[in-house]
């Protein structure tokens, strides 16, 4: 694996996850060579061998951190890193209701603004939206700081994933779904 994350915890990840050797960038050449040329040697296990062998010695390792809170190079930990998605995270008090609330004041935003949402809602990216609306990336940047505080959602990028999910603007048709037809 070769990779510009040098933190102890991404090298946990890259051994779980089967990587036989984790080179970071930047990186000599030779040394790299040097690497392969041990890893495919013919006198060298066989790659599911050596896998197996990075795989449980991160998992020992992953085990002493999860212990010790000490990483594998020694260093004290920094808070809890999680090393896959299956792993449970804490979770933080339901933002259920903050997201309700935000979802009842999008019919106070301006046509402006519902119509910046509804075009950062179809996962355009902002710099194409800003052209397609006539707007600098840094007006349409302000405006969603102004949506955001006006909906009461915590900024920018809580603004964005709730777009790209589809939850805020599909539920301004009100709890009964979208509006009838006229």
């Amino acid at each position: 694996m070769v990779t510009a994350a040098d933190e102890p915890e991404a090298r946990l990840r890259g051994g779980i996850q089967g990587a036989l050797q984790y080179i970071t960038k930047p990186f000599d050449p030779r040394a790299l060579v040097e690497l392969l040329e041990q890893t495919l040697s013919p006198s060298a296990p066989t790659e599911r061998e050596q896998r197996r062998k990075v795989q449980a010695e991160s998992l020992e390792a992953l085990a002493r951190f999860e212990k010790t809170g000490a990483l594998p190079d020694g260093a004290p930990a920094e808070p809890r890193v999680r090393i896959t998605r299956l792993e449970h995270s804490p979770t933080s008090p339901s933002p259920a209701p903050r997201i309700r609330a935000a979802r009842e004041r999008v019919g106070e935003l301006t046509p402006k603004q519902r119509k910046l949402l509804e075009a950062l809602a179809t996962r355009t990216p902002v710099t194409a939206v800003a052209q397609q609306l006539g707007i600098s990336r840094s007006n349409v940047y302000a405006s969603l700081r102004r949506i955001g505080r006006k909906l009461g959602l915590k900024g920018t990028n809580e603004l964005l994933a709730l777009l790209r999910q589809g939850v805020l603007l599909d539920a301004r048709a009100g709890p009964g779904g979208p509006p009838a037809a006229p």
